[in-house]
């Protein structure tokens, strides 16, 4: 999508659901004349390596398209944005009368084809795209051909491949290789240096194998102290494991190691209790409600407290009990 500063200005930008926050080249900024408001340390990561520099944060603003209404928001930039081209969406006579009936402006987006082949300015992330949705509309073109109209203006989805249905087909090999060729020449990855067939596939192999490490999606691994607290818990569970003749299996619930930390909570079950006798004024409903505790007793679910138990250390947690 080409969007346009309140100063007329142009920029490329590229829709990325993957990237949580809006990126901008460096010298893309510099050519937009934007001001420059902060700069923090930002980190970015992907399949390959994680990359972490000081950004700048920039201050821009442009029109919506048909609108006076101006939108301003913060940008953070890096020099690690993909070498993307751009180039302009086309349509077939019937996908353009149908934009049409939508009022989509088809002439705007149809005369972006001056900025073909540049690099994209802008990855527009997650902080505007999630505000677009809000008010976006997605229209299914004659073709099959997908586009968003959204308050930035309209997005068109890529054509679809006539012999080709993901859901229900296989792709014929002669698409198949085809694409695989373009995706080879012009993979945008920061480690792709193959200079062999052999090499790619070996590079490729390793990025693909980057996508099952669980620190990819912010899950750390256990350090050795939580390892040995979780294998001692398992061997401490294991050692009370209590057979009973009836045949079912006793266990203890594991002792909490904050327990010293934990708040009284007297009050919070007082409140409950009142709550519970309040709602459960009709007889019936009260003696439901004591038949309840009467069962789990019998059949030993839980147990009265003697005072033998009041007495044990630990931390004491009341429970609402029956009311009477």
């Amino acid at each position: 999508m080409c969007l346009y500063t309140t100063r007329g200005v142009p920029f490329l930008t590229l829709f990325d659901t993957g990237a949580s926050i809006t990126l901008i080249r460096p010298e893309s900024a510099q050519r937009l004349g934007l001001e420059e408001v902060s700069s923090t340390n930002l980190t970015i990561a992907g399949f390959s390596n994680t990359v972490t520099s000081v950004s700048k944060i920039y201050k821009v603003s442009f029109t919506l398209p048909k609108s006076t209404i101006t939108l301003n928001t913060l940008i953070a930039d890096t020099p690690y944005l993909p070498t993307t081209e751009f180039l302009a969406p086309s349509f077939s006579p019937e996908d353009e009368e149908s934009l049409r009936l939508h009022h989509v402006d088809v002439d705007q987006i149809v005369n972006t084809y001056k900025h073909d082949y540049k690099p994209i300015d802008v990855i527009l992330g997650n902080d505007i795209i999630s505000w677009m949705q809000k008010h976006s509309k997605r229209i299914v073109l004659p073709s099959g051909r997908v586009v968003d109209i959204t308050p930035l203006g309209a997005v068109a989805f890529r054509p679809l491949i006539q012999t080709y249905c993901p859901a229900t087909a296989t792709p014929p090999a002669s698409t198949l290789a085809s694409t695989v060729t373009q995706t080879r020449e012009d993979l945008p990855t920061p480690t792709h240096r193959s200079t062999t067939e052999e090499e790619w596939d070996i590079s490729l192999s390793e990025e693909i194998a980057q996508m099952w490490k669980m620190e990819n999606i912010g899950i750390n691994a256990p350090s050795s102290e939580e390892k040995k607290e979780t294998t001692d818990l398992i061997k401490e569970f294991k050692n009370n494991l209590n057979e009973l003749e009836s045949g079912e299996i006793e266990v203890a619930f594991p002792w909490n190691d904050n327990k010293n930390r934990l708040a009284h909570n007297f009050n919070m079950a007082f409140v409950r209790l009142k709550s519970n006798f309040d709602r459960l004024q009709e007889k019936e409903m009260l003696e439901q409600y004591s038949a309840m505790f009467s069962e789990q007793l019998n059949i030993n679910i839980i147990e009265m407290v003697t005072p033998e138990m009041d007495r044990a250390e630990g931390p004491t947690s009341p429970f609402p009990t029956e009311p009477s």
